[in-house]
């Protein structure tokens, strides 16, 4: 999308599609970009390339938008990267570390079927402990319920209604499910026991 390399320089690309970048997983087009730091969205939509920007939402630090077709969203996000993000085709990206977080989060929130297939994806690569180790590191353990955040890895009533992601290596929303459903208990020994949850 041409512009928006040049807007989102405070910002940084997670979510979905910034994973789908890095593994390649899925198909992926809404974009999220997140900034530690306050903004003004009229501001910032006035900046979006044009024609083809369309304001659909903003409030304080908010700004939803489609450019082109695809859903933009400018959040503010007020939690230090874990690691320096990435330039990936004029981009500033969040690395895998930062997107697990923000997954475990979004799923504890309202999982969606996008949120546990990328979740799944990750989790093939990285142990459980370690995807722990991530979201403390980016939110602490403080006022965070760890026991929903956990039960919320294997409930799945929310995530139904969704439609089927666009898997690029051949995964199932039944696959996922079943991945899930069966690593519930070492889940819950593993994690509940470790240091720091």
């Amino acid at each position: 999308m041409a512009g928006l390399p040049a807007v989102s320089g405070r910002f940084v690309l997670a979510g979905g599609t910034a994973l789908a970048m890095h593994l390649g997983h899925r198909q992926s087009i809404d974009l999220d970009f997140f900034s530690p730091d306050s903004f003004d969205p009229a501001d910032l939509f006035r900046s979006l390339p044009t024609p083809g920007s369309v304001l659909v939402a903003q409030e304080e630090d908010t700004l939803h938008a489609r450019v082109e077709g695809a859903k933009v969203s400018f959040l503010r996000y007020p939690y230090p990267w874990l690691i320096e993000p990435l330039m990936r085709q004029g981009l500033r990206l969040a690395g895998v570390p930062d997107i697990a977080a923000m997954k475990v989060v979004a799923i504890a929130q309202w999982g969606t079927k996008k949120d546990f297939f990328d979740l799944y994806r990750i989790l093939q690569d990285h142990p459980p402990a370690l995807v722990k180790d991530w979201f403390l590191g980016k939110f602490g353990n403080r006022n965070v319920n760890c026991y929903h955040v956990l039960r919320s890895l294997f409930y799945f009533d929310d995530a139904e209604p969704d439609p089927e992601p666009i898997s690029l290596d051949g995964t199932t929303w039944p696959v996922v499910k079943t991945w899930f459903q069966t690593r519930e208990q070492e889940f819950f020994r593993t994690l509940v026991s470790a240091p720091g949850l």
